[in-house]
């Protein structure tokens, strides 16, 4: 007996650990959950389009100023963020270039489905290329996609095929008339739609108005899970795609066609829209008062080509009262060292930037060697001396009826003054085409350019195009500027690019025209508390928020609801 008591009493005391460990497990509080918001939440971006978002999502070849487009549609290929002369596979797999630039042949993906599962052919890109060009094409696409040998005539109708573009099966070859170096950035914003959605008489000039608009079939990163048109798009990560998974599943479209902007402006202020950039926003003032009145936000200025400059007329004019000393270069440099650029960028602080060149200082190409601008008054009277200017009138035109440019050129005005230049200010509000190019009543213009890349802006000067109305001088220009945006036009190598970019650069300083004033940077404003992504993104050009580049959606995450 006594035996089996101490027995019995080896096994409760063996037994007693597991007791107390299980009455510490009962007692220990249990681990919280981890939401990942990345999979529960959603980014709520702005959706925007030029023409509404009243019933139909907008076709991109008339419009694009939101991010909505870049995530549902797909390219051939895209831009890489950090270095746009490198390329990124997109709906072609790989591609091949001829030796002499001339023929690309495109692969596309094998197992590359539209959402509906038809499988995308190159006629689809054939389709696409035909809409572009039959009168629903943006200008920017539709001018490079001149480069296509019979682009032209099937423009124009003379042709019913493009001869430079030829489909079989997945396989998509198209043929330039002459070498085209910024042909494969072109590609890297070009979004060919399906062919099977659309008549088989499709009238492409009535392109964006068919039901497909309604509810787009494509083979983007996101697919479209329901829509309440004006109001809002919910889109939902593609699992089929072929790219890098996306890092965040649900991306809400926020239209604020009703609202207007300062309803935008209030659903960021209160958390609830998480990336604005749009023409309509692009505004260094917009973005400051949203980052005071929400500090979770934060905006960046990208880069960009588009300037603000005084056009020169080395022509005549209508009236007789041209200034003969317009065609002197020593006054037109005199005008450019003249103007306060940045008492001018000083109106859009953050944004704007003084130009010494029509390049902006933050684009690669930009010439390093040239000084950022500074005024220099002393300099440019000396140049006005040597010039011989005899005190006579010079006019200003200008055709932004804002506020802010009637100011613009009254400092314009007192900065020729300080140097001894007397000036006459004109405001065109009607005809414009008449007054700057027929009329030519004017003596410098302010206006504003854009093209894909700060080089091209140079493109403004080269003979052979509507410029030359009031720009004369075309064999000066042709030798100082022709020759030179031809090579840039047929090259993609980064280091000739350079070199031709540093001799426009430098041609143009010493031509005196044009006047280039300010650059205009792109604004983006973002949800920083809540939506992280990969900062190289930050230090791109604009081209990163123009469809242009890939940005790399798998970096995307959610860090809150």
């Amino acid at each position: 007996m006594k035996k089996l008591a101490t027995v019995l009493l080896c096994l409760i005391i063996l037994s007693m650990p597991s007791v107390f460990a299980a009455a510490q497990t009962e007692k220990a509080p249990a681990a919280a959950a981890v939401t990942d918001y990345s999979e529960t939440g959603r980014l709520n971006v702005l959706w925007f389009a030029a023409g509404g978002t009243d019933g139909t999502f907008e076709c991109v070849y008339k419009d694009y100023q939101s991010q909505v487009p870049d995530l549902i549609y797909d390219t051939l290929l895209k831009l890489d963020m950090e270095d746009n002369s490198k390329l990124v596979p997109r709906m072609a797999e790989r591609w091949e270039v001829s030796a002499d630039g001339l023929v690309y042949k495109f692969f596309i993906r094998e197992n590359l489905n539209w959402s509906d599962g038809v499988p995308v052919t190159a006629d689809d890109v054939v389709f696409s290329l035909q809409a572009q060009l039959r009168g629903y094409g943006i200008q920017n696409e539709r001018g490079s996609f001149a480069y296509i040998k019979g682009a032209n005539a099937y423009f124009k109708g003379e042709a019913e095929t493009i001869t430079g573009v030829k489909a079989e099966g997945k396989v998509l070859t198209i043929t330039l008339d002459k070498p085209y170096g910024f042909f494969m950035r072109t590609l890297a914003t070009f979004v060919p739609y399906p062919r099977h959605l659309f008549p088989a008489d499709v009238d492409y000039k009535r392109f964006g108005t068919y039901d497909y608009w309604k509810a787009p079939v494509h083979c983007g990163p996101y697919l479209i899970e329901s829509v309440r048109f004006p109001d809002y798009c919910l889109l939902v990560r593609n699992d089929k795609w072929y790219g890098p998974k996306p890092g965040i599943k649900y991306v809400q479209g926020m239209s604020f066609e009703t609202g207007g902007n300062d309803a935008a402006a209030a659903a960021m202020i209160a958390g609830k829209l998480d990336l604005v950039h749009s023409n309509a926003f692009n505004d260094i003032n917009f973005a400051q008062n949203i980052v005071k009145q929400n500090p979770d936000y934060a905006y960046n200025a990208f880069a960009a080509p588009y300037y603000r400059l005084f056009l020169t007329n080395l022509t005549t004019a209508a009236d007789g009262k041209y200034n003969k000393f317009m065609m002197n270069a020593n006054f037109r440099k005199a005008l450019n060292l003249a103007m306060d650029k940045e008492g001018f960028a000083s109106y859009f602080p953050g944004q704007a930037v003084a130009l010494s060149t029509a390049i902006n200082p933050g684009d690669p190409y930009y010439d390093k060697t040239i000084p950022l601008f500074k005024r220099n008054v002393e300099e440019a009277k000396k140049l006005l001396a040597a010039s011989g200017y005899d005190g006579s009138t010079i006019r200003i035109g200008y055709y932004y009826n804002d506020q802010t440019t009637h100011d613009l050129m009254a400092l314009a005005a007192q900065n020729l003054k300080e140097i001894g230049i007397k000036t006459e200010i004109q405001l065109y509000t009607q005809d414009l085409y008449a007054a700057i190019y027929e009329r030519k009543n004017w003596d410098i213009l302010y206006a504003g350019a854009n093209n894909l890349s700060g080089i091209e802006n140079y493109a403004v000067v080269v003979p052979g195009n509507v410029y030359d109305m009031y720009l004369g001088n075309i064999e000066e220009r042709e030798a100082l500027f022709g020759v030179h945006m031809k090579e840039v036009l047929a090259t993609s190598d980064p280091a000739k690019l350079r070199q031709l970019a540093n001799t426009l650069q430098r041609n143009a300083l010493e031509y005196g025209s044009p006047i280039p004033m300010i650059s205009m940077n792109k604004i983006m404003v973002y949800n920083d508390a809540k939506w992280d992504f990969d900062p190289a993104w930050l230090k791109a050009t604009d081209l990163a928020i123009y469809r242009t580049c890939d940005l790399r959606l798998e970096s995307w995450k959610l860090l809150k609801p």
